[in-house]
């Protein structure tokens, strides 16, 4: 992937938090406890936030991996995520009642980690592919599904 392409990734990935963020504030105080997704058995609306909070921490694992920089525990924290729905339900766990401005700290936060790691890399780490759901997958790839994730459980957020 060339620098300027790349610099798009980065760019789409950077101005899709505020975005999801502006979603996740519509969502009123008093609908937060309400089950509204099944994937990985029936969630609240809180729970789905605990979950896109943590969901770039895999990421920064898979891209540590993929790049040949993975740091001591990567290798174990891979092979837990690749148990999704087991992953997602520990992350979510170690989250519970943890405050709705906390989930959107640690959602910025992660996001920030992964833009500052993907900035990082060298055009040869950039162009390794990274283990992602179980594939090596290349970043220009698996960074728009990134985006959309975050943006798909935003919509699953809203309240009709």
């Amino acid at each position: 992937m060339d620098d300027h392409a790349f610099s798009l990734l980065l760019a789409s990935l950077d101005v899709a938090a505020p975005r999801v963020e502006a979603a996740v504030r519509r969502v009123p105080a008093d609908r937060w406890d309400e089950v509204i997704h099944t994937g990985d058995g029936a969630w609240t609306r809180h729970q789905l936030l605990a979950h896109m909070a943590a969901n770039d921490l895999r990421q920064l694992v898979r891209i540590r991996i993929g790049s040949g920089i993975p740091e001591p525990g990567d290798d174990l924290a891979h092979a837990a995520d690749l148990e999704v729905h087991d992953w997602n339900r520990a992350r979510v766990a170690e989250r519970a009642g943890r405050e709705i401005d906390d989930l959107i700290t640690e959602m910025h936060a992660n996001r920030e980690a992964l833009i500052a790691l993907l900035r990082s890399l060298t055009p040869a780490q950039r162009a390794r592919p990274i283990p992602f759901r179980g594939r090596p997958t290349p970043l220009a790839d698996t960074v728009p599904i990134l985006i959309g994730h975050l943006d798909q459980h935003a919509s699953e957020l809203a309240v009709a």
